[in-house]
């Protein structure tokens, strides 16, 4: 898979297959669009590209960039999109200023880099300023620019459609069942096993102190959780507890995540992703 994350795709390409969005939780709406990119473009035998945005364009529009809120880090975000064999994939910093580029701009960068012959979107995408490019927008030009159109529909759970807000909410509030059944996968933190005041090991039950890989990872809110853990391709169960440490520093808001393997596992974990 070729990466560009920079605001000028580095290469031009003869006809492909498109989609754009978010993608800032890959749950199974999300993928309901890269199996309909990879769907097209094996049946025309062209190359497949996801194109998206860093940060979430959402939280820079509200400026909430102080909060906890990606579903997945970026490393894993492409290292699913590797498991769908997308041909390319353009990453696209997003800041106040790039938001202010028009629909018709951004659409004629579209072209310009991909010449697309198909164009997927998910059912409430849009893209542009103020919002103004969506589905009415690109059927309004796609003579022009010689495209077809698939606008896939909401996956329904509970009455309502999946979206990454939904799965906010049920992170936050430790509802992890639901998550995962929206995400269509276990919710997932990567990160590096640090060293704490190693208190869990003097009493016996040793713990590894996980720092996300992510800054803007959203936490579960705190509670004791069963988790399974790949360390270096080999799968450990485990309890994981978030929360604060008062009895240890009552000074220290910062809230931690500690896990505690049910196998001896513990020696030369530091460092470790």
């Amino acid at each position: 898979m070729v990466i560009c994350e920079d605001l000028v795709f580095n290469k031009k390409i003869s006809n492909s297959v498109i989609t754009i969005g978010c993608f800032d939780g890959m749950h199974i709406g999300h993928t309901r669009n890269l199996d309909k990119v990879k769907e097209v473009s094996k049946k025309n035998k062209l190359p497949s590209v996801v194109v998206t945005f860093n940060p979430n364009p959402k939280f820079v529009l509200n400026k909430n960039n102080s909060t906890n809120y990606n579903l997945l880090s970026k490393t894993d975000f492409i290292d699913i999109l590797k498991t769908y064999a997308i041909d390319y994939l353009w990453i696209i910093p997003f800041n106040l200023k790039f938001a202010k580029i028009s629909a018709d701009k951004f659409l004629f960068n579209l072209v310009s880099y991909f010449k697309p012959k198909s164009l997927i979107i998910g059912y409430d995408h849009h893209f542009g300023y103020q919002k103004e490019g969506n589905r009415n927008f690109l059927e309004k030009n796609k003579i022009k620019y010689n495209y077809s159109i698939y606008s896939t529909k909401p996956v329904i759970f509970n009455k309502k459609p999946i979206s990454s807000s939904r799965i906010r909410k049920f992170i936050e509030n430790k509802d992890i069942e639901n998550a995962n059944i929206s995400l269509g996968r276990k919710y997932q933190i990567s990160g590096k096993v640090i060293r704490g005041n190693q208190i869990g090991n003097k009493l016996g039950y040793p713990t590894a102190n996980i720092k996300p890989n992510d800054e803007k990872l959203l936490i579960p809110g705190n509670g004791v959780y069963c988790v399974e853990s790949i360390i270096d391709d080999k799968r450990f169960v485990g309890i994981c507890n978030i929360g604060f440490r008062p009895t240890i520093d009552a000074n220290n808001n910062n809230v931690t995540i500690e896990v505690h393997f049910i196998t001896d596992i513990y020696l030369n974990l530091y460092d470790k992703n």
